[in-house]
């Protein structure tokens, strides 16, 4: 990492230069084997991490007061000074997102990696976000264990790496976040059935049972949908599924032809990430009137869509990298149990009057 240069971020006031000023601070600390070492300066840091030389004063700091950095007035700032025999070795946490290939991450995968990245560090793991190389099962096999962590989370795995995630899970502790996950691994879930059965009361409390929908086809998918299914029937109502539309690489013609010929939603949730605006602006092009009309669903990224009005989910990713880093540390502690473990997501208003 000595040499690595980081392009000058704007955000200093983000986690970023927090997150790798405290990962460069305790991979040195790891690598010293007890010995004093005395770091570069805050402006040689600053300019190495493209962070501003306050933010790594402010840094630099707090690892003082926590006792890894002592300073020597008119010197530097050095590693404080362990016997040889401590403290233990920072456990360094993989990160993996689907199918783990050549980082082709999602927006939905990197706020993942993210937000479990800052709690593991708080609680002094290193992170590594991985990527691995091979497609082919035992290869994929192989150069997972040739990463040396000594644990993983995985995120959203396809339930073709269940058999790799099994046996990765013998060796090194193990937590899989994910619609689906293996019975035989510590797990995390998040209910998406519960809001989306609560949305769909919400709805029809409002008068609205014209429920259209274009999904990813995916696990998630179904389980948003089981919610508003059982809302309406137990209302009498049904869920039709010709208006239920799941997206490819371009908005189904079935879409546009429904509009064409008059039919129009009173609730329309929009599952696909990648159809967002193009989804919305469709159903503005046949002046769908979102503040009155129709009830717009969607994920938080919408939000920033220009004339988007409705309800947005937001995933709890705070709570799944401190659910998912809890149940990494127990098992690091010798409880081997296996635990399941769901979350709960929520939605908001907005730009509705």
């Amino acid at each position: 990492m000595d040499q690595q240069r980081f392009k000058k971020s704007n955000r200093d006031k983000s986690p970023r230069g927090r997150l790798l000023i405290q990962h460069y601070i305790y991979d040195l600390q790891a690598r010293s084997g007890g010995e004093s070492r005395q770091l570069p300066s805050s402006r040689e840091l600053a300019a190495q991490f493209g962070v501003s030389r306050c933010t790594v004063t402010r840094e630099l700091e707090k690892l003082v007061r926590d006792g890894v950095l002592v300073t020597k007035q008119g010197i530097g700032t050095f590693l404080a000074p362990v016997a040889k025999t401590g403290p233990a070795k920072k456990r360094i946490i993989g990160l993996l997102f689907g199918y783990g290939i050549n980082h082709c991450y999602s927006e939905y995968g990197w706020k993942l990696i993210a937000a479990s990245g800052t709690v593991l560090i708080e609680h002094h793991c290193l992170v590594r976000p991985m990527s691995i190389s091979s497609g082919e099962e035992e290869g994929f096999y192989q150069e997972l264990c040739e990463n040396f962590v000594d644990g993983l989370i995985w995120f959203a795995p396809p339930e073709e790496r269940f058999p790799i995630i099994r046996r990765i899970s013998r060796q090194i502790p193990t937590v899989v976040f994910g619609s689906s996950v293996p019975e035989e691994c510590n797990s995390l879930t998040v209910d998406y059935t519960e809001e989306s059965y609560q949305e769909g009361k919400e709805l029809l409390r409002e008068g609205r049972s014209s429920f259209w929908g274009i999904m990813n086809n995916d696990p998630g998918a179904e389980l948003y949908l089981r919610g508003y299914r059982k809302a309406l029937e137990e209302a009498g109502k049904r869920l039709d599924p010709d208006m239920i539309f799941y997206a490819t690489s371009a908005l189904p013609d079935r879409l546009r032809q429904a509009l064409q010929a008059g039919k129009h939603p009173d609730a329309f949730l929009i599952h696909s990430p990648d159809l967002r605006e193009e989804t919305i602006r469709l159903l503005q092009e046949f002046q769908i009137d979102f503040q009155q009309q129709c009830r717009l669903i969607s994920g938080s990224a919408t939000m920033k869509i220009p004339g988007f009005a409705g309800w947005c989910h937001e995933q709890p990713y705070r709570e799944i990298g401190e659910a998912a880093t809890e149940l990494l540390l127990r098992q690091f502690a010798g409880d081997l149990r296996v635990e399941h473990r769901t979350l709960v997501t929520k939605h908001f208003a907005v730009n509705l009057k």
